[in-house]
């Protein structure tokens, strides 16, 4: 057997898994990507006062998530949250500066590691956001699948409507505004 070939592949497939294992794992942005849902209408609101909205979901494996941002059609400091729902408490709230509309702006953090038996939420308070509808006026399904997550349901309330410290409570499913998202990667 000639061993002059396996000397040389070796140090060819230990690079190859070096490689392969320190790819970095695709980040998702599963609610902004309602936006490009095909069949709806997309509507920009600037609210004369504002609304706490936000999404429930779970990640469909463990993983981390690693930024909360927004994409907004205003410009603005606002603050978004990452919830626990289980526990009814945020994990994370961060203040996202958008100083150009239509923009995502991404705000990291350090890692929160989520499991895929945690129901969490994500929301934002803002005084403008995009509303979304069906081209044929019928409701959101949720829930609403995507790459790693599963959207279980989105929630709107007027600010000064709901007491402080509380995820918005309102069910809405004829129109939703996508403009608060997290990345998620899987592990």
């Amino acid at each position: 057997m000639n061993v002059k070939p396996l000397i040389f592949l070796l140090p060819l497939a230990a690079l190859f898994v070096t490689c392969k294992k320190d790819d970095p794992k695709p980040e998702e942005k599963p609610i902004l990507s309602l936006l490009q849902q095909s069949s709806i209408v997309i509507d920009t609101v600037a609210a004369p006062v504002e609304w706490v909205y936000g999404f429930t979901f779970k990640v469909k494996s463990d993983g981390i998530i690693t930024k909360i941002g927004m994409k907004l059609p205003v410009t603005g400091t606002y603050t978004a949250k990452l919830w626990d729902m289980d526990e009814n408490k945020v994990i994370r709230e961060v203040t996202l500066t958008g100083a150009s509309v239509h923009q995502e702006v991404f705000e990291d953090f350090d890692d929160v590691a989520v499991t895929e038996d945690m129901t969490l939420g994500v929301s934002i308070t803002a005084n403008g956001y995009y509303k979304i509808s069906k081209a044929d006026a019928t409701p959101f399904a949720f829930p609403i699948q995507t790459t790693g997550t599963t959207i279980l349901s989105f929630h709107e309330d007027k600010l000064s409507d709901i007491p402080s410290g509380i995820f918005p409570l309102t069910i809405n499913q004829q129109e939703l505004s996508p403009c608060v998202d997290v990345v998620f990667i899987d592990q």
